[in-house]
């Protein structure tokens, strides 16, 4: 099977490495190229060896089964456009990133034709260096359609010879529903840390409690009125969960933040606050929060 994974950040390496051993995966940079490169991966035990892969040209992509996108919420619609008169009508199209509302936003079933689908993953990477990543967390990865489906037998055939003893990956047709509870994880964890400047398990202190709550139960507010139904009580228990299995990690707004690189707040707390303006229902807890990453990209 031959994959493009377009984006070098660090969840695209990430898939890089796991992917390879089964199928023929290449790399898209920003521009078309036929090169030979690598970079330093440390495994989830510590243990560090040297990755080798080559980008992605042209001809490469018009023979891609899959292409897995792994950017940037705003980034998306330009990687689309730039692709999508170059590949396969039947290539199937997986996007994996952060927030909710690309989808709307975008109107994809009129850019492109293709099968699309959704991922949503637990594991988490680091990049230590550009050239340096490190596995900092072992998860699942949930795929759903988007738009333009095929036959559930085909997609689950495909993930299952993805899956190897390196990553697994489950179809699911209720990807709306995890993406929303994935959405109130971030809401609730993800600005506060770059607020801050603190690493995830710093957020179980006390003085967390209070606007953990009011970001969550805002989200299920938000979620109800989208026809989406999420449980308060279960979604606390998870998040207080994901900051104590994630305690070291840093998220990813945090490391945008502190690099000084455009959030994806408006995909996360940002679109809590937009559809809470679309319902005539107020969400301060995460409009506050939304201004205030803002507000720090203002003065970068």
């Amino acid at each position: 099977m031959n994959i493009v994974v377009v984006g070098s950040g660090a969840m695209g390496l990430l898939f890089l490495k796991q992917l390879k051993p089964k199928s023929e995966v290449h790399l898209k940079h920003r521009r078309f190229e036929d090169v030979h490169s690598s970079y330093m991966f440390t495994d989830i035990n510590g243990l560090t060896s040297e990755i080798h892969y080559k980008t992605s040209d042209q001809s490469f992509l018009r023979t891609a089964d899959i292409i897995l996108i792994c950017v940037k919420s705003f980034h998306i619609k330009d990687v689309i456009l730039d692709i999508e008169h170059l590949v396969s009508p039947t290539s199937i199209i997986i996007l994996m990133h952060n927030g909710m509302g690309v989808v709307e936003e975008l109107s994809l079933e009129k850019i492109s034709k293709n099968p699309i689908y959704t991922m949503l993953s637990t594991q988490a990477a680091r990049k230590l260096s550009p050239k340096h990543l490190r596995h900092t967390g072992l998860g699942i990865n949930q795929i759903g359609n988007v738009v333009n489906p095929i036959s559930d037998s085909k997609i689950e055939s495909i993930l299952n010879n993805l899956s190897s003893a390196d990553i697994t990956f489950e179809f699911t047709q209720d990807i709306s529903l995890q993406q929303w509870k994935k959405l109130s994880i971030n809401c609730a964890i993800n600005a506060l840390t770059a607020i801050n400047d603190v690493a995830n398990g710093d957020l179980s202190a006390p003085q967390y409690d209070e606007l953990i709550e009011k970001v969550t139960r805002e989200v299920v507010t938000v979620a109800q009125l989208e026809g989406a139904s999420l449980n308060l009580a279960d979604l606390l228990h998870t998040i207080k969960t994901v900051i104590h299995n994630t305690s070291a990690n840093s998220s990813s707004m945090r490391e945008d933040v502190l690099n000084k690189r455009r959030t994806e707040v408006e995909y996360i707390n940002g679109y809590i606050h937009k559809l809470g303006v679309k319902h005539g229902y107020l969400t301060p807890s995460n409009t506050q929060l939304f201004e205030q990453i803002k507000n720090i990209e203002a003065c970068y």
